[in-house]
C-alpha cells in the first residue's frame, strides 16, 4: 500500500481522476483499517473493509496483496500479485488505451482466460457507494 501512495504522490497531478487506487482491507473490524490508514498515512489511496462483501469471490482473490487493474473501458486488464508487473507501467499503458502484454507477450486475457468478465460498473458503483457510506459512518 505504501507504493500505491507513492505512486499517486507522485503521479496524482497528471493522471488526476483517470485512475483511482482503491485498498479493500480484509481485517477482521473496520476499525482496524482506520488506524492502520491514518497510523501509516495512506490518505491519497482509498481505503474499504470487505466486511460482507462478496469483492474477493467477484475477483478471485486468492491471497494478499491482489491487484485487479481495470482499463478505460471497464474491462479487467490484469488479475494477480502486484510484483508480477511493474503498475505504474502498466497503468501508464492502459491511461492511453493500450492493452497490456504478459511476460510471453500475449494478451492478459490469453494468460487468464475465464478469470476475466465483463465489469458491471453499476454493480460496482452500487458496492462502491455502500463503502463510501460506511467509512464516513467510522469516520
Amino acid at each position: 500500500m505504501a507504493h500505491n501512495q507513492e505512486m499517486l504522490e507522485h503521479h496524482g497531478s497528471r493522471w488526476g481522476e483517470n485512475v483511482r487506487i482503491i485498498g479493500i482491507s480484509i481485517d477482521k473490524t473496520a476499525d482496524a483499517v482506520v488506524k492502520h490508514v491514518e497510523a501509516k498515512k495512506w490518505q491519497s489511496v482509498k481505503h474499504y473493509h470487505s466486511a460482507s462483501s462478496s469483492c474477493s469471490k467477484d475477483y478471485g482473490v486468492d491471497g494478499v496483496p491482489h491487484v485487479v487493474l481495470v482499463d478505460t473501458e471497464g474491462k479487467i486488464a490484469f488479475i494477480g500479485h502486484p510484483m508480477e508487473i511493474d503498475l505504474e507501467k502498466s497503468i501508464e499503458t492502459l491511461l492511453k488505451g493500450e492493452k497490456l502484454k504478459t511476460k510471453a507477450g500475449g494478451d492478459d486475457e490469453e494468460k487468464y482466460g475465464s478469470a476475466f468478465v465483463e465489469l458491471d460498473t453499476d454493480k460496482v458503483r452500487e458496492e462502491m457507494s455502500r463503502w463510501e457510506t460506511k467509512i464516513e459512518e467510522l469516520a
